[in-house]
């Protein structure tokens, strides 16, 4: 499914890059393919400035920040088999709401998924979702922009590097940010790299008494 997946986005990128410029069917690939697969897996890597090549591909590789690796890898973000797990809870529950009495068993990898497992994925994805929303409003009040805010936090959660815009897209550096704006950032970072949960389960008073 990863594979596929990069496969699939890089070569409409690559259409979409194509078509309306001089680039080379060849060079359109090569920059598609290999910006998707740096997004995706979190390495940090940019070629070419693609924040200039029209609103499509800007949103289409903001949202590739929330996907991340697989399972078992040292990318960052949401992760390939929590969004597989994700989709398949959502069609049982989709499913159960007009046959409540079928039984449908969920399966990963050959091994059957647990309610608990479904429900930590739903309850990481809320709160991944949740965190991002209020760092990016806290970005906002220490006077970033909405896209620098927004992608700017995406990114650090994600560990995915550039964000979109002038000041911290493909072509830019985080160097001109505020001083707040980049604890911030590196909040955002640590809250990623360690996935949240490990350290929202600081806060609990019962994880100190143990």
């Amino acid at each position: 499914i990863m594979i596929f997946a990069i496969a699939a986005v890089s070569l409409v990128v690559a259409v979409w890059l194509w078509a309306p410029t001089d680039y080379s069917a060849f060079r359109s690939l090569t920059l598609a393919a290999f910006n998707v697969t740096s997004l995706i897996t979190t390495t940090r890597f940019v070629h070419g400035d693609y924040s200039s090549w029209g609103t499509f591909p800007v949103v289409l590789f903001f949202l590739l920040c929330f996907v991340g690796g697989c399972s078992g890898s040292t990318s960052g973000s949401i992760k390939v088999f929590r969004w597989e797990l994700f989709f398949s809870g959502l069609r049982r529950l989709a499913i159960s709401n007009f046959q409540p009495n079928r039984v449908i068993p969920l399966f990963y990898n050959g091994q059957r998924v647990t309610p608990e497992t479904i429900f930590s994925v739903f309850s990481f994805l809320l709160l991944f979702i949740v965190t991002f929303a209020v760092l990016s409003l806290i970005a906002a009040l220490l006077g970033a922009d909405f896209v620098t805010a927004t992608s700017g936090i995406a990114a650090m959660m994600s560990n995915s590097g550039p964000g979109l815009g002038e000041i911290i897209g493909p072509a830019g550096t985080y160097k001109p940010l505020s001083d707040p704006l980049k604890w911030l950032f590196s909040l955002a970072m640590l809250l990623g790299r360690v996935e949240l949960l490990t350290v929202l389960v600081l806060l609990f008073p019962d994880f100190w008494r143990t």
